[in-house]
Order: C-alpha cells, then sequence, then structure tokens
C-alpha cells in the first residue's frame, strides 16, 4: 500500500493498493509524478474506492474487499478525507482528485 496524504492538495488522503507484482514504488515518487505505478509495462485498471459517507470511513475499514480485488489484477486506490468534511466541497475536492489522476499523476 502506497499512501499519499492529501493528494494533489485534494482534502482527500489516497491510499494506492497494487497487486504483488506490481513495481513498488514510493509515495514520493508518485507524489513527484517521477515514476509509474504497474507491472513490469503492463497497464492495470483502476478502481477508485470511496467509503461510506463520502469517505468519512477509513479505507483501512474495508482492507478484505479490497485485497479481494487486487487479488483480480486491479489496481484500488481509496480515498478518504483529511479533514473534517464539507459535503459540498468534497464533491469539488473529489473530481480535483480524479482530475489529477486523469492527467498521469497516477502513470
Amino acid at each position: 500500500e502506497l499512501s499519499l496524504p492529501n493528494a494533489g492538495n485534494s482534502g482527500f488522503n489516497l491510499h494506492v493498493y497494487a497487486p504483488s507484482g506490481a513495481a513498488d514504488r514510493s509515495a514520493q515518487d508518485l507524489q513527484g509524478k517521477q515514476e509509474s505505478l504497474g507491472t513490469q509495462g503492463a497497464s492495470l485498471p483502476v478502481i477508485f474506492f470511496v467509503p461510506g459517507l463520502e469517505g468519512n470511513a477509513p479505507v483501512s475499514l474495508y482492507s478484505d474487499l479490497i485485497s479481494k480485488i487486487v487479488q483480480k489484477g486491479y489496481i484500488v486506490v481509496g480515498a478518504d478525507h483529511a479533514e473534517f468534511p464539507d459535503y459540498p466541497k468534497g464533491g469539488r475536492d473529489f473530481l480535483r482528485v480524479l482530475s489529477w489522476a486523469q492527467e498521469g499523476s497516477l502513470e
């Protein structure tokens, strides 16, 4: 698991889970956009997972479910709040997380 606290100043902590055999990368490398996360050049599908109550529950509470999904060959990016939630702001923050990832920050 890689943890990215307040990823992209989005208000969300991200927790990246990848199948065994995926190249190990440090959280610093991911945040610095210096390296990619993958398996020997292969692309893996990514699932964004936001736990109950718009990310108020910690992602770690779902570790059994996440590990089963990862074992099927998916990368799971769990998002939970970095701060006390403000629901309208939370929607905008999560859109920023998705845009941040789409810009290649998880490649």
